[in-house]
This record gives C-alpha cells, sequence and structure tokens, in this order.
C-alpha cells in the first residue's frame, strides 16, 4: 500500500495536480506574452487622440534625450520624436560633448526642430554616472507635467510612441 501512495496521495492525483499547475501556468504566461504584444505593437494600449478635446486629456509631455557625439543617429531621432501623433510636446537634448559642440548643436537643430533646448553635462562632473547626470539635468529642464527619459539611440516604433508613453497619466 506505501509504494502506491505519494504522502497520502495517489500517484495518479499527484501527477493531475501537477499538470494542472503547469496549464495553469502556461496560461498566464500566454495572456501575459500577448498583453505584452499588443503594447508593443501600439495596439489597444493607447488610447485614441479626442479630436474634439485633443490636449486638454493629455498631459504635456517633455523628452529627455541623452546623446553622445553621434550627430546623424540624433538628428534621425529627433526627426521620430518631433514626427510624433501628440498634440504638446517639448524635447531637451542633453550632449555629453563639449560646450562648443552643444551651441554647434542648438544651432543647427534650432531651426529644424521648433522649441527644442540643447544642454550638455560639464566635463568637470567626469567621476558622476552620465546618464544620471544628462536625466538629471534633462529633468530640471524639462516643462511638461510628463518626463519621458531616453537615449538617442533609440528606435521609435511608431509615430503613437509618444501617446503609449503618456496614455498611464492621461
Amino acid at each position: 500500500m506505501d509504494s502506491m501512495t505519494f504522502n497520502g496521495l495517489s500517484p495518479l492525483l499527484a501527477y493531475t495536480a501537477v499538470g494542472l499547475a503547469v496549464l495553469i501556468l502556461l496560461i498566464a504566461v500566454l495572456v501575459g506574452y500577448r498583453a505584452l504584444l499588443r503594447a508593443g505593437s501600439g495596439k489597444g494600449l493607447i488610447p485614441p487622440l479626442d479630436e474634439e478635446t485633443g490636449s486638454d486629456t493629455l498631459p504635456s509631455v517633455t523628452v529627455v534625450l541623452y546623446s553622445k557625439v553621434d550627430d546623424d543617429r540624433l538628428s534621425e531621432t529627433l526627426r521620430r520624436i518631433y514626427e510624433q501623433d501628440y498634440p504638446s510636446f517639448s524635447v531637451v537634448v542633453v550632449c555629453d560633448a563639449s560646450f562648443e559642440h552643444t551651441e554647434e548643436l542648438a544651432d543647427r537643430f534650432s531651426t529644424e526642430f521648433p522649441g527644442i533646448h540643447v544642454t550638455f553635462i560639464p566635463p568637470e562632473s567626469h567621476n558622476l554616472s552620465r546618464r544620471k547626470l544628462a536625466n538629471t539635468i534633462g529633468v530640471k529642464a524639462a516643462e511638461g507635467e510628463v518626463v519621458v527619459t531616453t537615449v538617442a539611440n533609440i528606435e521609435i516604433p511608431s509615430g503613437r510612441w509618444l501617446a503609449g508613453m503618456a496614455a498611464p497619466f492621461a
């Protein structure tokens, strides 16, 4: 009789309980993965823009963009950000470059991207985390109700990316 039981349970009942637990876990993983895929595709989780109310219901957003010296990549990322289907946002670029290079970027980008604010990380702050310092500088310069921090080498998936980032705050 002892060889047929496992702590008082029959092997069939034990295997059934384990199988049921695995099935429940598998369903939970699939449901979570499906929601993750929907969030990544920009479908279902981003509220549509209300044409009547527009910017009244959506918070203003400031995108803080940390950039190293890759000007071409920065320019492409800024272009993608300014193509966003979002009513009220501003951009703060924090460059990990010299003051002179930052001034050059500010002059170049101010004509192409209206309202852009370009600043830099001071060279004497070499012992600090560059990205954390860039985020701090960018947040201090931010004007929006919501701040989105990112880097210049980001791949922006759609024209509704910013709306998706701000959706939880609407």
